[in-house]
């Protein structure tokens, strides 16, 4: 599907980003693990990438989770921040938190970055997700070489 779409479209190919909801997060994670070249950086909304992040590109990672998620327990969501911090090389010592949303930066690496929040509510994340997850993606191009 993607070399079908730049065969017809302009698209920048060092900002090909993955996003998924749910059950789709877990597919977008699995498009991540399977094009490690393709994709700059993913998006996991009320799931967890657990399945594949041991065999995961280092790339930069945002996840929203909901505190009352009644189809995965933000227990299992929480689970996914150490296992991506050890992943990508970071020190979560180094964080910083701005209202829900906490940003941090890989140690030997600046533009490695996982970014998540943590909201009041449930399975559906609120309206302002999207905005943050542009602005991620904005700052996360795929890395050269």
């Amino acid at each position: 599907m993607l070399e079908s779409m730049q065969s017809m479209l302009p698209i920048d190919r060092g900002r090909i980003y993955v996003m998924g909801h749910s059950n789709g997060s877990e597919f977008a994670s699995l498009v991540l693990n399977q094009r490690p070249g393709k994709i700059a950086a993913s998006a996991n909304l009320s799931s967890t990438p657990n399945a594949f992040l041991a065999t995961d590109p280092v790339r930069s990672m945002f996840f929203a989770m909901g505190v009352d998620d009644p189809l995965v327990p933000i227990a299992r969501q929480r689970a996914a921040i150490p296992l991506a911090e050890q992943h990508l090389g970071i020190d979560p010592a180094y964080a910083t938190t701005n209202d829900d949303v906490t940003t941090e930066h890989a140690t030997s690496d600046a533009n490695v970055e996982l970014e998540y929040v943590i909201y009041q509510g449930g399975h559906e994340p609120p309206a302002e997700i999207p905005r943050l997850v542009v602005a991620f993606f904005q700052r996360n191009p795929l890395p050269s070489g």
